[in-house]
């Protein structure tokens, strides 16, 4: 091979490289960011309408988009369908979910929602919200994780109080009257570290 000829394949070589070193620099620049901080939206039915107080935009059943920390409130809107409203915070590097379904305003919405296609993504949004409806519980009451308790004398478990305001405290179901059976009661909540003292508790005489 003469100079000039391995001068060319060098200079081809040269290149090459260059265009390959550019490719994989372009591939990396223009790949799509993942997001680290935002909402993870799943919503039924397809082509929600979601408004916030400076922003509009669509969601067809499932979408992640990136939002600063801070409280967000969402009025969410499609034809045929009830507006829903929903708050959610926002925290640095984590992605929230929320799970939107609207209520049928119509019938044509009714038939919308017991289509085929619907029924996984509902069934989703409600075992979403058991999930988050009992870890929002045992957030304000730690203690219903420890009941039931069952001894030979009581039953132990966790009942809403106060009707009006949703309180939850420990019902005592005790199966013979009397305060030596109402103190093994408590004495049993006490041993599972929940102070009686604290928390409402509503005995329940034997029937």
């Amino acid at each position: 091979m003469d100079q000039s000829r391995r001068k060319i394949v060098i200079i081809s070589a040269l290149v090459i490289l260059v265009l390959i070193v550019i490719v994989i620099i372009t591939a990396i620049l223009v790949k799509p960011q993942k997001v680290k901080t935002g909402i993870k939206f799943v919503i039924v039915p397809d082509s929600v309408t979601v408004k916030t107080k400076d922003q509009s935009f669509k969601i067809n059943y499932e979408q992640i988009r990136t939002f600063t920390p801070g409280e967000y409130k969402f009025i969410f809107s499609s034809p045929h369908f009830v507006d829903t409203e929903k708050s959610v915070t926002v925290k640095e590097n984590e992605i929230t979910p929320l799970y939107v379904l609207l209520k049928a305003g119509d019938e044509t919405g009714d038939a919308i929602l017991k289509e085929a296609k619907y029924q996984p993504r509902i069934e989703r949004i409600g075992g979403f919200e058991v999930t988050a409806g009992a870890a929002e519980l045992t957030s304000k009451y730690p203690f219903i994780d420890k009941l039931p308790i069952t001894g030979k004398y009581y039953y132990i478990y966790p009942c809403v109080v106060n009707p009006d305001t949703k309180e939850y405290g420990a019902c005592v179901k005790l199966a013979l009257q009397g305060e030596f059976y109402r103190n093994q009661a408590l004495d049993a909540l006490r041993q599972k570290d929940i102070d009686p003292s604290t928390i409402p508790v509503q005995f329940q005489n034997p029937s």
